[in-house]
């Protein structure tokens, strides 16, 4: 996210915390998801403001057993390429090495997961 979006995303959400009320927010169809999930509350927009304004960088795990990937999860959704370059491989790069290349979804929501294999293997 550039500077000026984050700028524009934090003062919607500050705004939406102080000029809204809190009954109110349950009815609005943008927060939640046509009916989906309950709006954030007030200290919700706080901590997801004060998570939006540390913009740390995100963690992925990638969990290799015995040269396979047994395991990926992050504490942000992305998408992560693997590229396995191996002489003994049947396909071919598109750069003309022999190996294999996949990618992998990364939902995101395994904050904590991350954080534990952070700390210990960090």
């Amino acid at each position: 996210m550039r500077e000026r979006e984050l700028g524009t995303v934090l003062a919607a959400l500050r705004r939406w915390q102080r000029e809204t009320d809190r009954d109110l927010r349950g009815q609005d169809d943008i927060a939640t998801n046509m009916g989906k999930v309950d709006p954030l509350i007030d200290h919700e927009i706080d901590e997801l403001c004060e998570r939006l304004n540390m913009r740390r960088k995100p963690r992925l795990v990638l969990e290799i057993a015995n040269g396979v990937i047994d395991d990926a999860y992050g504490d942000t959704a992305c998408e992560l390429l693997v590229i396995d370059r191996d002489e003994l491989a049947e396909t071919e790069l598109p750069d003309g090495e022999r190996g294999y290349s996949t990618t992998l979804v990364i939902e995101g929501d395994h904050g904590s997961a991350v954080n534990e294999a952070f700390e210990t293997y960090g």
